[in-house]
């Protein structure tokens, strides 16, 4: 196929690939965490990509990186089921979830929770957001000294605990695991499942390798102990709920309770897939959030230009005492092109969960077979100068209507950090909405500057994220004053 990089692998080593694409003289930039990435590299090598392939096991695997290709792929829901791969938290739970289901059951599920992501439902979350954000954010102000800060490590906390709160209605430091917060077992539980799709015996023997490897009964014991403890906490919330024991003010509800009470008239989750889903909801609002914030500070700290005008804009907007309110952070314009442009370039996600061909067709010249792996590539076009002018340049305002920089591109599907189609991101407004106050929280506590001699490098693991932890120097404007 003209466009096409292929690469044929043994387990994870690359054997021998071919090329029918232009290839660039590429000249890497040290001083550019971007094009000196070794990860982004092909975006820059290939400027003309359309599409990758390669095999997984014995499994062709084809990732779309041109935009028109992954808008054929979205619209051709149909023909493609999630593809399985295994791991513990998978086959115990997240499979249950709306990510991990098809069909009618995935469109029940995907209706009943959208109905707890309605804005009204959103907005009432807002404060439990904030009162979670100014608590951690105080108790990092109270603990900080000369070391340096790993900001994202602080950002993930916070985020885990908003997960748990927003969905459970109540505040979860009380709930330990193994002297552990239960937003933090399930992060690291998350991270040692994350490696499990690379273990090569794994994948293709399942439970069989329990018998030789300690490491894989290991992670089992703690998914099992996890999941029965999750189940303890999920029951006694329930029975708050039924006793009408949830007294929040403002008369907010946590998901879990909007959840329930749709149940009554309508279709009710089971207590399997109600835990699948917070499992799935936690996943996905702890980490890509937690990335998105520390890597917005990471590029507010490289221009300062960027850092005045977004600091400006807050302080017009929000004096920094009074609750910080819905109304108040949808005036925020400049905050909001931040958090795009953040997610253009260093975002979270470099494609989508893979799915699997369950027919022949073609998505535009592109023959798939039955059985193919396909995914799309959300990188190479956020990169390309097909779509973007001086793509490695941090600049908010390509995002801004009425800007001279504003550039959105034509094609919808060269900017999908959430997703597309039918399976689009649930929660990506209450994501954007949480950034958003963290940012407004830190900004307004403190001052930062990024650790002396930081080389950014981005390599991907569970999602895309610095090699090395980014750490900061953190001062408390209160006490400057």
């Amino acid at each position: 196929m003209p466009g096409s990089v292929a690469t044929f692998q043994l387990g994870a080593k690359e054997v021998k690939t071919w090329t029918n694409t232009e290839v660039a003289n590429l000249e890497m930039e040290p001083s550019n965490p971007f094009r000196s990435s070794k990860l982004l590299e092909p975006c820059f090598k290939y400027p003309n990509l359309r599409l990758t392939a390669s095999n997984y096991l014995r499994k062709l695997v084809i990732g779309l990186a041109e935009p028109s290709l992954i808008g054929e792929f979205f619209k051709n829901g149909k023909n493609y089921q999630k593809q399985y791969i295994r791991s513990f938290l998978n086959s115990m739970y997240t499979n249950a979830g709306v990510t991990g289901v098809e069909g009618d059951e995935w469109k029940l599920q995907r209706k009943v929770i959208a109905e707890a992501f309605h804005f009204d439902n959103i907005a009432k979350t807002v404060p439990i957001m904030e009162e979670t954000v100014k608590e951690f954010l105080n108790n990092l102000k109270n603990t900080q000294g000369d070391a340096p800060c790993d900001i994202m490590d602080e950002f993930h906390k916070i985020t885990g605990e908003v997960a748990g709160r927003t969905f459970f209605g109540q505040n979860l430091n009380e709930y330990k695991l193994d002297g552990k917060s239960l937003t933090t077992a399930l992060t690291d539980l998350m991270k040692m499942n994350a490696l499990l799709p690379y273990n090569v015996l794994y994948q293709l023997l399942g439970d069989i390798n329990l018998l030789f490897s300690p490491e894989l009964r290991k992670i089992k014991e703690q998914t099992v102990a996890f999941g029965e403890f999750t189940t303890q906490i999920f029951r006694e919330s329930l029975k708050k709920i039924e006793r009408n024991q949830m007294k929040n003010e403002g008369g907010r509800k946590g998901l879990l309770q909007i959840l329930v009470e749709q149940g009554k008239t309508g279709r009710a989750l089971t207590e399997k897939e109600l835990i699948a889903n917070f499992i799935v909801f936690f996943i996905a609002g702890t980490e890509t959030t937690g990335h998105t914030a520390n890597n917005a500070v990471y590029f507010l700290s490289q221009y300062p230009e960027v850092k005045e005008k977004a600091m400006k804009e807050i302080e017009s907007c929000w004096d920094g005492k009074s609750p910080l309110t819905l109304e108040i952070i949808q005036k925020m314009d400049y905050l909001h092109a931040l958090i795009e442009e953040t997610l253009r370039l260093g975002g979270p996600t470099m494609m989508l969960f893979p799915r699997v061909a369950m027919q022949d067709h073609y998505l535009k010249d592109v023959p798939i077979k039955k059985g193919t792996i396909v995914f799309p590539l959300f990188q190479p076009s956020m990169l390309s100068e097909k779509h973007f002018k001086d793509p490695c340049t941090f600049k908010p305002e390509r995002w801004i209507r009425g800007s001279e920089f504003y550039e959105r591109p034509s094609d919808p599907f060269a900017f999908v950090p959430f997703s597309a189609g039918a399976r689009n991101c649930i929660g990506q407004h209450m994501a954007m909405i949480e950034a958003k106050i963290i940012l407004c929280h830190f900004l307004k506590k403190f001052e930062f500057r990024l650790t002396e001699g930081y080389k950014l490098e981005m390599v991907g693991r569970f999602l895309v994220e610095p090699k090395d932890p980014m750490t900061f120097h953190l001062t408390s404007k209160e006490e400057k004053k």
